[in-house]
């Protein structure tokens, strides 16, 4: 959508142009009467041999346009695309990664520490416009990613789980019930722990 930052300064625009417009004719005219007064139109000629109207006209209308144009840009005309906050519409969802050594058994494979990564991987397409967080959790849980957008860092973020990651050992489900209970804000989104 084209427009302008100063719309008022456009309704300016005539009258400055017809102002200019009327101020060289005046000129013009006064001076043709001064020079009429000390010589004749042939001498005037004989005397100023490259003097020509048409060249007067020429220069006066590009001046013409040059005032146009300034007036034009100081008006300050805009298009292009606009940056608008967004509010997102989808869900707040956090997925809690269990990062003891039973993750890595190999009754699914290769194990099952890659086998939710790969899982978790493969869903990123379909979750666009979903804010994704991950906790990593066993005897003890920490937020690896916040809530957001971003899913490459979420994507980075799930490439850097390890099993020694967490020094503590063990599996506590309470912790990353606790910590996404933190996590999670106070907007409307639904908010969602896996």
């Amino acid at each position: 959508m084209n427009h302008f930052a100063h719309p008022e300064l456009l309704y300016s625009l005539p009258a400055v142009l017809l102002l200019l417009a009327v101020l060289y004719l005046r000129s013009r005219k006064l001076a043709d009467q001064k020079l009429k007064q000390l010589i004749t139109q042939k001498l005037a000629h004989d005397l100023i041999p490259s003097f020509s109207r048409n060249r007067q006209i020429f220069k006066f209308c590009l001046f013409f346009l040059g005032i146009a144009f300034i007036l034009l840009a100081w008006a300050g005309p805009q298009w292009g695309t606009t940056q608008r906050t967004i509010t997102p519409k989808g869900i707040d969802l956090l997925i809690a990664v269990d990062l003891s050594k039973s993750m890595l058994a190999r009754d699914v494979r290769p194990n099952r520490l890659e086998r939710v990564k790969l899982t978790l991987s493969n869903l990123l397409p379909s979750v666009r416009g979903d804010r994704l967080g991950l906790i990593a959790f066993s005897g003890s849980s920490f937020l690896q990613c916040p809530l957001t957008l971003d899913h490459q860092a979420f994507a980075k973020s799930l490439e850097d789980l390890n099993v020694g990651l967490i020094p503590r050992m063990g599996t506590n489900l309470a912790l990353p019930i606790q910590e996404a209970s933190r996590s999670f804000s106070k907007d409307d989104n639904d908010k969602f722990l896996v």
